[in-house]
């Protein structure tokens, strides 16, 4: 049995992608969290199945005060989506490795990452730290051997949080075993679009509480969290169009399709980045405007907290977003975006971007849009197309044109029809999925498979 007031699960994350590693963590740390404090009603209880690792694992008496255990090796990165960690940050003391460091934040154990100190802690004497029933590795993370060895007689649960992907051999893999030399068999675990996956984060009461966000609280919000000449644009029916992409991204020709759309709609637009996202946009900007005189403005705002975050994706109209945390969000806005897609060598993440943009039971309105977005940037990176250079220029100039044309006759006032069309298609494609088991939901569902 665990020790009392133990945690009932270990959450592993090693921050690679800055944000969408702990993005996708912090959230789910915290839907886990809520799940299990709330965990007390028969209602509840009914939801799961009898031998799921909730119902056979979870002992309420000694895992409820903190169910869940998050350990991050990059807190400072951490701390750019959860402010709260800043004054723990700023306390820690130099030598760090004689015991776990450890805060609490929204009831959820946060302990620094250490891997030279994990065998000190495992073998304390006076309070020897000792893993979590269920331990969850995000995303191909190695655990420390230390931890490993210790799992044995306390964990019964090992997954292995794989990427978030569309592609049709996911469901095959999704909850297969593998046996581990430490007795606890190791499982692969796959967010996804289907029932036969493990879902998608998504909190309860989280669509309800969106789409009660009305345009009053939007131009408060506004107000508050960017500044209020931004707040007055929305009221004056600015077009607003939020970007959270790679410095890869054919930033120049959505500005100059902007600029040509506003020679016959002198709607301004809004461009809404957070600080460090596109770098020279200001300087594109300029030199845009200084040729068309478009009413083309750039806010910039620092990086805001994940509750936060989905307000942000609210009063966009469109929404440019990366990572995997950032992508799931856009979906639950129920608002058009494009999804640029992390670049990997030999194109292969368009296996990825194109498996997910026929997984829609109906065609997806952008598809020639986000794969066009998609390949200008990996052929605006050397690291993915080394390439000579005429022939990265000649083919980034052809998708210039192809994408300048597409967002000039997606953004264009005279096809409002098509615009509305849009909008109703992310719709739909929300509530399709919402049919389906979130993230935690699935794992606390999980039941043990043979060997």
């Amino acid at each position: 049995m665990p020790t009392q007031h133990s945690p009932f699960i270990d959450i592993f994350c090693r921050v690679i992608d800055n944000y969408g590693d702990i993005g996708v963590c912090w959230r789910f740390a915290k839907d886990l969290h809520h799940i299990l404090h709330t965990y007390t009603t028969q209602k509840e209880h009914n939801k799961y199945t009898n031998k799921s690792l909730l119902h056979t694992l979870f002992h309420p008496d000694t895992h409820q005060a903190h169910p869940i255990r998050l350990w991050v090796d990059d807190l400072q990165s951490f701390a750019k989506i959860e402010p709260a960690l800043k004054h723990y940050i700023d306390a820690l003391p130099r030598d760090s490795n004689s015991s776990p460091i450890c805060t609490y934040i929204k009831g959820i154990e946060i302990r620094h990452w250490q891997a030279a100190a994990m065998s000190t802690w495992l073998h304390d004497p006076q309070t020897p730290l000792i893993p979590a029933p269920v331990v969850i590795e995000a995303f191909g993370t190695d655990l420390d051997d230390a931890f490993i060895q210790a799992m044995r007689g306390h964990t019964h649960y090992w997954f292995n949080l794989e990427y978030l992907s569309a592609e049709d051999w996911v469901e095959g893999f999704h909850g297969q075993a593998s046996p581990q030399a430490n007795g606890v068999p190791k499982y692969f675990f796959f967010p996804g679009f289907t029932d036969k996956t493990g879902g998608l984060i998504r909190e309860e009461g989280l669509i309800t509480r969106l789409d009660a966000f009305s345009s009053s609280a939007k131009t408060a919000w506004l107000a508050h969290h960017i500044s209020p000449h931004v707040a007055q644009a929305y009221q004056e029916g600015a077009r607003f169009i939020h970007l959270f992409c790679y410095p890869s991204a054919p930033f120049a020709s959505l500005v100059e399709a902007l600029c040509e759309i506003y020679a016959i709609d002198k709607r301004p637009t809004v461009l809404l980045l957070a600080h460090g996202v596109l770098p020279n946009a200001e300087d594109l900007c300029h030199e845009y405007r200084q040729q068309s005189h478009a009413d083309i403005r750039l806010a910039r705002f620092a990086f805001m907290p994940q509750e936060q975050f989905d307000y942000l994706l609210q009063v966009a109209d469109i929404n440019i977003i990366r990572g995997e945390d950032s992508f799931v969000r856009a979906i639950w806005s129920g608002k058009p975006f494009i999804w640029h897609i992390y670049e990997q060598q030999e194109d292969t993440h368009f296996d990825k971007l194109n498996a997910w943009l026929n997984s829609s039971p109906r065609v997806h309105p952008l598809t020639q849009l986000q794969q066009d977005w998609n390949r200008y940037a990996a052929w605006n990176n050397p690291a993915i197309k080394p390439a000579p250079i005429e022939q990265a220029t000649q083919e980034k100039q052809k998708l210039h044109q192809h994408l300048k044309a597409q967002w000039m006759t997606l953004l264009n006032p005279t096809n409002e029809a098509q615009w509305q069309q849009l909008c109703t298609f992310h719709l739909n494609y929300r509530e399709n999925l919402r049919k389906n088991p979130t993230l935690s939901f699935s794992l606390l569902n999980f039941q043990a498979k043979q060997i």
